[in-house]
């Protein structure tokens, strides 16, 4: 498994890019999918899903964009999908913890709330994206 931290955005947000031969996922994909749908097309990778940490703007803003052009959908938990401000026919929207299996990947989500109530961290292999449940060097933010 590969991962690629792509910052993007006004608040240089992270996306990341998380591929296992030419199978990818991304993970709270904000703000340029131009770069991203190029990234993808350059690396000749088949997306797979699109996880969302939370519904926060800086996370998932123009993804929708991304998701109607794949036909890819989006993964966010009941409590941040309208926050998200995405049309629900491009989200799976599930409860709770999850364990799921997509392509090569065994991803675990665990329910995080407290920075947005549907706030998650998901597992993939030895990596955990925590949102912004968690910041480099200090807690994160509760809202």
């Amino acid at each position: 498994m590969n991962i690629e931290v792509i910052n993007l955005g006004p608040m240089d947000n992270c996306t990341y890019l998380v591929t296992e031969g030419q199978d990818a996922l991304l993970i709270d994909p904000a703000w340029d999918m131009n770069f991203l749908k190029h990234t993808l097309t350059q690396k000749n990778l088949n997306l797979l899903a699109v996880f969302f940490t939370h519904g926060h703007f800086d996370h998932v803003k123009f993804a929708q964009t991304l998701l109607q052009e794949t036909g890819v959908k989006a993964y966010i938990e009941k409590n941040d999908a309208e926050l998200s401000g995405i049309d629900p026919q491009f989200l799976n929207v599930y409860e709770g913890a999850q364990t799921l299996d997509i392509g090569p990947f065994h991803i675990n989500v665990m329910p995080t709330p407290g920075h947005t109530a549907g706030c998650v961290c998901i597992q993939i292999g030895n990596a955990l994206f925590t949102g912004d449940t968690r910041f480099p060097g200090a807690c994160g933010r509760v809202d």
